[in-house]
């Protein structure tokens, strides 16, 4: 049995992408994908009890008749900081499919959100506002530059529902003072305003897998929105990794602060 084992432990979508990570580098290695990807431990603060819950969220990639043959090697690059425009989805969307493909559980959780609110893809902007303990890790945008931003892409497709997602409920205060119609899901539990804590420790243990799974169906909606708008990081790439590129999207890029590197950073890519 080719067997790869992942450990990596941080918040839910870091899991994610180090998961997406190991994979690749075994492919690179061994010109073929694991039969085998035992990440039974990771996600451990997110879980009710000790088990693995990997397939509460995604199907088992043996369910996924996917075929990913070794021609060249895959970019093992981090690229949550990154211009999304260097990643070349094309190669990575096999992965994301065979090993990221969301569960039936989440699935049925996505579809229900979108009859209970009455949601249109096609013309609705989803918007991801992240902040909170991320701070730590990044220039934040403030919420003033955000809602700058969703102006002129509403403008542009005035017809169009803004679907909102923040760990910050001072966001939804402010921008429901210009657009008071907007879609917030209430199900899902917030930061306490005007805390910074880090995810998910604010949840119930007993809520904390079903809670996620929430979270996982909402980036699905905002990922396949018409137009997404979103800062960078881990759950900002993971939007574009469930869209399957990052076409009619604003990302806001910018630097992570424990970055030495010299490139341009803070600055908004629209890709319409």
């Amino acid at each position: 049995m080719k067997k790869l084992i992942t450990t990596h432990n941080a918040g839910f979508f870091s899991c994610c992408s180090i998961r997406l990570l190991d994979i690749i580098k075994y492919f690179n290695q061994n010109k073929e994908i694991p039969e085998e990807v035992d990440s039974s431990v990771q996600w451990s603060n997110y879980k009710n009890e000790n088990r693995d819950i990997t397939f509460d969220f995604f199907e088992h990639y043996d369910n996924i008749d996917k075929k990913i043959l070794f021609t060249e090697k895959i970019s093992e690059n981090d690229y949550q900081f990154d211009n999304y425009n260097v990643i070349d989805f094309e190669k990575i969307n096999p992965f994301i499919e065979k090993y990221f493909s969301i569960s039936k559980d989440v699935n049925d959780i996505k579809n229900n959100l979108i009859n209970q609110y009455n949601i249109d893809l096609q013309n609705s902007i989803g918007i991801f506002y992240r902040s909170g303990d991320k701070i730590t890790e990044m220039n934040i945008l403030s919420k003033l530059d955000m809602i700058k931003k969703v102006k002129s892409i509403k403008d542009k497709y005035p017809n169009h529902k803004l679907i909102v997602q923040s760990d910050e409920q001072e966001f939804y205060d402010l921008i429901k003072t210009i657009y008071p119609d907007i879609i917030e899901f209430k199900e899902i539990i917030r930061l306490p305003k005007g805390k910074i804590i880090q995810p998910p420790y604010f949840i119930p243990q007993n809520e904390r897998v079903y809670q996620s799974q929430l979270l996982v169906a909402i980036m699905h909606i905002l990922g396949n929105c018409n137009y997404s708008i979103f800062n960078s990081g881990n759950m900002g790439i993971w939007l574009c990794y469930f869209r399957g590129n990052n076409n009619n999207t604003s990302q806001y890029v910018t630097k992570c602060v424990h970055d030495n590197e010299i490139k341009k950073t803070d600055y908004w890519q629209d890709n319409e």
